[in-house]
C-alpha cells in the first residue's frame, strides 16, 4: 500500500482519511462496501473503517450497514467475510469478485526494456494487458478480425500524431512486436524509435476503442494524461468506447471507466455521447455514464 505523504491531497496534515465507497447492482441485489484509511506511524494506511451491505429488495439506502469489527489493521478484511465467517456472505463475495476483477490500466513504463517493446506471444490477444504488454497482440487481431475498428484506432492516432500512417504489425515464429509506418518515410519505426507520449497515446486508444467483450466490466485508468500533448488529453476524452457494426447486443453492452487524473483538459472534454463531465472543486468525484466516465480529480481547486 502506498504511504500517505504521496498519496494524500496535500499531504497528510491536509488529507488525512481517504474515503471510498462502493455501490453495485448484482444478480443478488444491490450492494453496498465503503472503507476509510487513516494515516499510522511508520508513513503507512491502516484501515479504519470498513462495511458492508445488502438489499435483495427495495432501496440500498434503507439497509443498515454490517460494520466489520476492529480497526487499525493494515488489509481490508472483507474477503475473510465470503467464507460464511459473518453475516450476508453472499454480498462479501459479489464484493470481492468484483473488486478481483477490476484492472488497473497504467501505461507508464516506457523505459529501454518496457515490455510493449520486445516480441510478444501473438496468441496473447484476448485482453489488453495492465502495462500495455500485448498492445501488438491485440492490434494484429483487430486488424484480422475486426478491420473497421482497426482502421478507426488508426485515424484517431493519426489525429494527434501526424506522421503517423498505419502500424503494420507482422507475426513471426509466432511472435509479434509493435511496428508502425511513417507518413513521411518509406520505412517502419519500432517502438524502441517512437518517443515516450506516442507510446502511451497508441495504447490508450487502442483500449479506449476495444469492443466491449475485450473490456472488463469496470476499467479503471490511471493518470492516462501523463507524458501526452494538449491535443491527444483532448482526443482522450472525446473517444467513444462503443464498438462500430457490432451487433445490437453488443452494442448496448454498459460498462464503467474510473479515471484518475489530474488534467484539467481530459476532466472537460466532451464525452462522445454529447454529455459533459462535471467538473467538482476540491477532488469531488466526476461523472459520465455509459460512453463517458468516472474520475477523480486530485487538485484541491478549481
Amino acid at each position: 500500500m502506498a504511504a500517505p505523504t504521496t498519496s494524500c491531497s496535500a499531504g497528510r496534515r491536509t488529507t488525512p482519511k481517504i474515503e471510498a465507497e462502493v455501490d453495485v447492482r448484482t444478480a443478488e441485489g444491490r450492494i453496498g462496501y465503503r472503507f476509510a484509511l487513516e494515516s499510522a506511524l511508520g508513513d503507512r494506511f491502516v484501515v479504519a473503517e470498513e462495511a458492508y451491505r445488502i438489499a435483495k429488495s427495495g432501496k440500498l439506502a434503507n439497509v443498515p450497514w454490517e460494520q466489520i469489527e476492529d480497526s487499525g489493521y493494515p488489509e481490508a478484511r472483507i474477503a475473510e467475510r465470503t467464507n460464511g465467517n459473518g453475516p450476508q456472505p453472499e454480498a462479501a463475495r459479489a464484493i470481492v469478485g468484483l473488486l478481483r476483477r477490476c484492472p488497473i490500466y497504467q501505461f507508464h513504463d516506457t523505459s529501454f526494456d518496457s515490455r510493449m517493446k520486445v516480441s510478444w506471444d501473438s496468441t496473447d490477444s484476448g485482453r489488453l494487458r495492465g502495462d500495455g504488454a500485448n498492445l501488438a497482440s491485440v492490434l494484429s487481431l483487430l486488424e484480422r478480425e475486426d478491420k473497421p475498428r482497426f482502421e478507426l484506432i488508426c485515424r484517431y492516432i493519426g489525429l494527434a500524431v501526424p506522421v503517423f500512417d498505419r502500424f503494420q504489425i507482422k507475426e513471426e515464429y509466432g511472435k509479434v512486436q509493435l511496428r508502425w509506418k511513417h507518413k513521411d518515410m518509406d520505412k517502419t519505426m519500432g517502438a524502441h524509435m517512437t518517443s515516450d507520449g506516442m507510446l502511451r497515446f497508441f495504447a490508450l486508444a487502442t483500449l479506449l476503442n476495444l469492443p466491449p467483450e475485450m473490456l472488463p466490466g469496470v476499467l479503471l485508468l490511471d493518470e492516462p494524461e501523463l507524458g501526452l500533448h494538449p491535443a491527444a488529453i483532448t482526443l482522450i476524452g472525446a473517444m467513444h468506447c462503443f464498438p462500430r457494426g457490432g451487433s445490437r447486443a453488443t452494442a448496448d453492452a454498459c460498462w464503467s471507466l474510473v479515471v484518475h487524473c489530474q488534467a484539467r483538459t481530459l476532466a472537460a472534454s466532451r464525452i462522445h455521447s454529447g454529455r459533459q463531465l462535471r467538473r467538482g472543486a476540491r477532488g469531488r468525484e466526476l461523472s459520465g455514464r455509459r460512453q463517458g466516465f468516472r474520475g477523480s480529480n486530485r487538485r484541491t481547486s478549481t
